[in-house]
């Protein structure tokens, strides 16, 4: 970022904001920001494109933090998939039911992100799981765990 302007989605954002349109096609905005210094950042990065701005957690180095969410997860509000995140590089989830019984194996292997999701949220044999409490444990190569537990209401 350089002087007190910024360019996002084909728009340019300046602190002047003269409404005019640049030589390469960009819009400045009309009127003022409030303000005209520009804040260092350091410690990470980001990337803006046009439309969904998403941002990535690189993968963890143990499972100590993980978690699951959406919890409950309740597929008539919207829900699609259960993400479980704050895991490392290569992790295993598995989902139980509460009397000990394996409804689903997940692997991740990739350090690209820390998160993995279970979709479509069903058993080993690709049947919709029920409604009920099911616990999870994820183990990272390392055999350190974490449990925890999901709520899932049809």
């Amino acid at each position: 970022m350089t002087g007190a302007g910024f360019n996002l989605a084909n728009t340019e954002f300046n602190a002047a904001g003269d409404g005019t349109v640049a030589a390469d096609g960009t819009t400045k905005l009309i009127g003022r920001l409030g303000v005209t210094s520009v804040t260092k950042m350091s410690g990470g990065g980001f990337e803006l494109g046009p439309g969904v701005i998403a941002s990535q957690r690189p993968a963890q180095t143990e499972v100590g933090s993980a978690h699951a969410f959406p919890v409950p997860f309740i597929p008539a509000n919207g829900d699609r998939e259960i993400v479980f995140t704050r895991l490392p590089a290569r992790a295993t989830i598995r989902i139980f039911t509460i009397s000990g019984e394996l409804v689903k194996k997940i692997e991740k292997q990739s350090a690209a992100t820390d998160r993995v999701s279970w979709f479509p949220v069903a058993n080993e044999r690709g049947n919709p799981v029920a409604s009920g409490v099911y616990l999870w444990v994820a183990e990272d190569s390392g055999k350190k765990t974490k449990i925890g537990k999901l709520m899932i209401i049809k």
